[in-house]
């Protein structure tokens, strides 16, 4: 039985310490950071100030929401949900340098000539795109965008077919 107390009390202490760390390591933005960051906010920043490992995640969030941003990142799917009004939305999904989504990290509301460009893209193609940053990613849901420019980047050497 002692033991397991001794167990169950260290279990916590690392537990409380590893919190600590967090909460250190979670930087918080200031109203001239966020004014500074909104005129060229690269995903990186964005992941730092507004991913989910930053516990001010959402009040930073709230003073930068509205920036338009011009990101690079890899084609990964498009989707066509239902909305509540029972309309056809079509959503384009991107993979970002250094995010931690499972298939994507991105949804990209888009219209249809969007479409028309992701209709032709293979999983990985390598994407520009501009938009309006709307929601941000929790957990398993993806940071939204509100997309007005997309664009395909060819390889800059063509793939070597390997026989």
């Amino acid at each position: 039985m002692k033991k397991l107390l001794i167990l169950l009390l260290a279990s916590l202490l690392l537990f409380s310490c590893s919190e600590e760390k967090t909460r250190a390591s979670s930087p918080k933005l200031s109203d001239a950071q966020a004014a500074s960051l909104k005129k060229n906010l690269s995903w990186e920043n964005y992941h730092k100030f507004c991913g989910e490992q930053n516990l001010n995640a959402a009040a930073n969030f709230e003073k930068i929401k509205g920036t338009v941003v011009r990101w690079k990142g890899e084609f990964a799917m498009t989707t066509n949900p239902v909305n509540k009004t029972s309309a056809v939305a079509p959503e384009i999904k991107i993979k970002l340098p250094g995010g931690k989504g499972v298939i994507s990290d991105l949804t990209m509301r888009s219209r249809k000539e969007h479409m028309k460009i992701a209709e032709k893209l293979k999983r990985g193609d390598e994407v520009l795109i501009q938009g309006k940053i709307m929601y941000r990613g929790e957990g398993l849901g993806d940071h939204v965008l509100q997309l007005d420019k997309f664009k395909y980047l060819p390889p800059k050497e063509p793939k070597k077919i390997v026989r």
